[in-house]
C-alpha cells in the first residue's frame, strides 16, 4: 500500500495460518473500508488503489479512485433542498416542489420554481462542489412568460439570462446533466 501512512505493515509470503492471521489482515484493511471524508476537498491526492471508495459526507456522494483521479460512484443522494440566491425564493413549493437537487445514477437533476423578489440578481443559486458540472451547462428555461436560459457554471453559480423582473418566475424543472 504505497503512500499509506500510520499502519502496521503485514509481511508474510507464506500461506495463511488460520483465523488469527485472517483477522490480522482484516484489521490491516478495516480502517480503509467504509471510509468517509467531510468534503470533497478532503479527499487524498491519491486513492492508492483503483476502486477505493470514500463517502463524501456533505454531499452524500461516493467518490471512487479511478487510477488517475476521483470519479463518482453510482447511488442516490435523494433530493437536497437548494438555497436560493439573494432576492429569490421558492415559488409555490406545494405545487411545483421544493427547489432541490440530487445525484442519481451519474446525473445531477434540479427541480422547482424560483420567484424573483426584492434585491434579486441574475444569480439563482450556487450548487455545491460535488454536484457541479465539469464545464458550463446551458439549458432553455421559462423565465416569467418568456423563454430564456439558465447556465450552471463549472464554479457552481446558476445564472438566468433573458428578460425578467421582480415577480418573474424561473422553472428549474428541466435541468439535468452528467457529472463526469
Amino acid at each position: 500500500m504505497t503512500g499509506r501512512t500510520n499502519y502496521t505493515e503485514v509481511a508474510n509470503s507464506g500461506p495463511m495460518q488460520g483465523p488469527a492471521q485472517i483477522t490480522g489482515v482484516f484489521e490491516h484493511f478495516d480502517p480503509l473500508l467504509g471510509e468517509t471524508k467531510p468534503t470533497a476537498a478532503n479527499l487524498p491526492l491519491s486513492g492508492n488503489w483503483i476502486g477505493r471508495t470514500i463517502l463524501v459526507e456533505d454531499s452524500g456522494i461516493s467518490r471512487v479512485w479511478l487510477g488517475s483521479g476521483w470519479g463518482y460512484g453510482d447511488g442516490d443522494t435523494g433530493w437536497i433542498t437548494l438555497t436560493p440566491a439573494t432576492g429569490w425564493t421558492a415559488y409555490l413549493p406545494s405545487v411545483w416542489g421544493t427547489p432541490a437537487y440530487r445525484f442519481r445514477s451519474g446525473k445531477v437533476s434540479v427541480q422547482g420554481v424560483l420567484l424573483a423578489g426584492s434585491g434579486y440578481t441574475s444569480k439563482l443559486f450556487n450548487i455545491p462542489l460535488d454536484f457541479r458540472p465539469p464545464n458550463n451547462k446551458q439549458f432553455a428555461a421559462w423565465i416569467g412568460t418568456n423563454s430564456g436560459n439558465i447556465v450552471i457554471q463549472s464554479g457552481g453559480d446558476a445564472i438566468a439570462t433573458g428578460s425578467f423582473s421582480s415577480g418573474s418566475t424561473v422553472s428549474l424543472g428541466e435541468l439535468q446533466y452528467s457529472r463526469d
